[in-house]
């Protein structure tokens, strides 16, 4: 970490200028290509291996030309900064370097995260730091390539995370200093010897740079003896019952405080302390006794010592006289003589409760209805009534009641509950009151019903031949009782069940991308491999004609360089074992993708409801271009498997990957997997 003073400015020297300048120039060039999909992400380090080749190489860590800050007056407050190239930072994941841009001649970048893996992690670290109040600051670089979401995460031991969002594709807004703009992310408060961690990582909506972050003090370091309060009790109580408050008080620093008292203002019509004066308990004492609605009781707590806390709990009971339903409110506070609080808005605390009287017991009904919701004209409709009493008292002359069932369905009693029966009546004939009437009800009558009883009643309905198909059947069921129900809105279920006429299966697939061996070595010129496997799956509907797959390279598209003639391989007998090369041959297409889209016959069929293992094989490549290949399902394209119902030889659309559709349907279901990391030796 480096602690310079805000008038410490060194003035680049003119080669420092042009060399900075051609680099931002290219790099600037390098992110507006990168604007394009992740797969442009070997465009990106292609066009960045040819700037950086022609310039002169990066200074390493310990070779960059020291920086030593000129003295400046007390007067001015210290900036403490680490820079992406200090010891106090660190990395893990892929973060690439650019020399001769940024600040101090330096940055990183890191393509953005791809399915929540390939995580990339930067973090500054700022220790020891003085108590007092700090503005935390970053600068970059800006490229319109850049994330607009890079999200960086400010640390304390003493505070929670705190999140800041920067648009990196714009220049920092804010202050200049040390040569730089710098943004204002957030400002923390420190308690002496803290330690700060600024953290970011790819997980943004493009590539994130790693450049400077300073800390800046925004004043004198506080003193002073920063005091808080708080005060406990219950939330309900009853008349005469006996209960305590706790009152708490800490010194958060940096200084001892003195005379410190905590003061509790209760209201003695409804509470009465269980001690009087001149009783004292832990040091407190009666000041005031009750009169009118306000009473204080004070605590004298002496010296606080600085980060100590203390509670006193004090009992009190409800007087007999108060009022079913009032509110007891109870303040507190602390204070001190000396030295001054910087934070008194913490210094008070709050609480109440509510005072509570003996209700009269009740019977909690809960009423849930199965069913299956999909028949057919001239199917069945069963429902499976579920009826519970909660208790604490006796539910009498207990009812469920299905009101108005459909037109289309018909009541079969002799398969029904015995105490479920059809009527055409009044249900409810409330004296001096207008009936209520029913074409078509069906009553269950189930008595008393005692707490903690459930029951269970089918009920079964024969649907209509000539029922219309798609439409629906619906069913409101109510349970009731002559007993006051304390929670009414769980007595109700709403059925509704789709009447179909014999639809068709809809037609898809089920890949799943196969784990392999974690990790495995071969050499160049080595022949096949195995590079991959997935396993294809076609519903019950109909056979299924495989005519496309596309594989790309899980960390880098230039790895797919280092294997030649991939062939796509099926199993054709069931066993499990691939036995047959549907395609042979196959070279990188587009710089980043193997595709097999021109197989043997057209393609392969999946018969409905069978499971068929692929893999790709391939040779190693005499040249190796780099040390290693993964090949993976080629997700980031839109459409990576081709397929087609083999009767009618409608394509199949939509593709979910890992229980993500991008479509309004998908047909293409894909579970994805780690296939196995090649590491290769020349």
């Amino acid at each position: 970490m480096m602690c310079v003073s805000q008038s410490d400015y060194l003035f680049p020297t003119f080669s420092m200028i042009s060399y900075r300048s051609l680099a931002v120039l290219s790099i600037g060039l390098l992110f507006a290509q990168a604007i394009a999909p992740p797969a442009s992400a070997a465009s990106l380090r292609a066009e960045r291996n040819q700037t950086t080749s022609t310039t002169r190489p990066a200074l390493s860590v310990q070779h960059r030309p020291l920086h030593i800050p000129t003295p400046q007056p007390d007067i001015l407050p210290s900036i403490f900064t680490v820079d992406d190239g200090d010891r106090d930072f660190r990395t893990k994941g892929n973060w690439t370097v650019v020399p001769f841009a940024g600040w101090q001649s330096d940055f990183r970048f890191a393509e953005p995260q791809k399915n929540k893996k390939k995580t990339a992690t930067a973090e500054w670290n700022f220790a020891r730091l003085q108590p007092g109040t700090y503005e935390v600051l970053a600068t970059w670089d800006s490229f319109p390539a850049l994330a607009t979401n890079a999200t960086y995460e400010i640390t304390t031991e003493t505070t929670p995370t705190i999140q800041a969002v920067a648009n990196q594709a714009k220049p920092p807004v804010g202050d200049s200093f040390l040569g730089r703009t710098w943004q204002r992310l957030a400002e923390i408060r420190l308690d002496k010897g803290s330690n700060v961690r600024v953290h970011l990582s790819n997980s943004a909506n493009s590539y994130v740079v790693a450049d400077g972050i300073a800390l800046r003090p925004t004043g004198t370091p506080e003193r002073g003896a920063d005091l808080s309060f708080s005060v406990q009790g219950p939330e309900s109580l009853t008349a005469g019952e006996k209960f305590e408050y706790v009152l708490s008080a800490a010194n958060n620093g940096p200084q001892d405080a003195y005379n410190v008292q905590m003061n509790l203002v209760y209201n003695p019509r409804l509470v009465e302390p269980l001690f009087s004066q001149p009783e004292e308990r832990g040091g407190c004492h009666i000041e005031k006794p009750g009169v009118g609605e306000y009473a204080l009781i004070v605590c004298d707590l002496g010296t606080l010592p600085a980060n100590v806390a203390t509670a006193i709990p004090l009992t009190f009971h409800i007087q007999k006289e108060a009022p079913c339903g009032a509110t007891i409110a109870t303040k507190g506070s602390v204070s001190a003589e000396k030295p001054q609080d910087p934070k008194p808005n913490n210094n008070f605390g709050y609480t109440k409760a509510l005072i509570e009287c003996d209700q009269p017991q009740e019977a909690d009904l809960s009423l849930s209805v199965s069913y299956d919701d999909r028949t057919t004209p001239g199917g069945q409709v069963k429902y499976s009534i579920d009826l519970a009493n909660a208790g604490p008292k006796t539910s009498q002359n207990t009812l469920v009641i299905l009101s108005n069932p459909s037109m289309w369905l018909h009541y079969d009693a002799a398969v029904s509950d015995s105490r479920c029966k059809e009527i055409v009546r009044p249900v409810y004939d409330v004296p001096g009151e207008e009936a209520e009437e029913f074409s078509h009800a069906i009553l269950c009558a189930f008595g008393d019903m005692g707490p903690h009883i459930g029951t269970v009643a089918p009920l079964v309905f024969k649907v209509d031949p000539d029922t219309q198909c798609n439409g629906t059947v619906r069913g409101l069921f109510e349970a009731d009782s002559d007993t006051n129900d304390p929670n009414p809105s769980n007595n109700n279920a709403d059925t509704k069940v789709l009447v179909e006429c014999d639809p068709l299966p809809a037609s898809g697939i089920t890949v799943q991308e196969m784990p392999l061996a974690a990790s495995d070595t071969a050499k160049a010129g080595q022949k096949n491999i195995l590079l991959s496997r997935v396993e294809i799956q076609a519903n019950e509907a109909q056979d299924i004609l495989l005519t496309g797959l596309l594989f790309g390279e899980e960390t880098n598209p230039r790895n797919l360089g280092n294997v030649q003639n991939y062939a796509l391989w099926a199993d054709t007998n069931g066993d499990n074992v691939v036995d047959t090369i549907l395609q042979r041959n196959v070279s990188v297409s587009n710089l980043s993708q193997i595709r097999f889209g021109d197989m043997t016959g057209g393609g392969f069929v999946i018969p409905a409801a069978t499971k068929t293992a692929f893999e790709v094989h391939g040779d190693v490549a005499p040249v190796l271009r780099s040390e290693s290949i993964q090949l993976t399902l080629g997700t980031a394209a839109r459409v990576y498997i081709e397929a087609e119902e083999l009767d009618e030889g409608t394509s199949l659309t939509g593709i979910e990957t890992d229980n993500m559709c991008t479509a309004d349907h998908c047909q293409i279901h894909v579970h994805t997997a780690d296939s196995t990391l090649w590491h290769l030796e020349q």
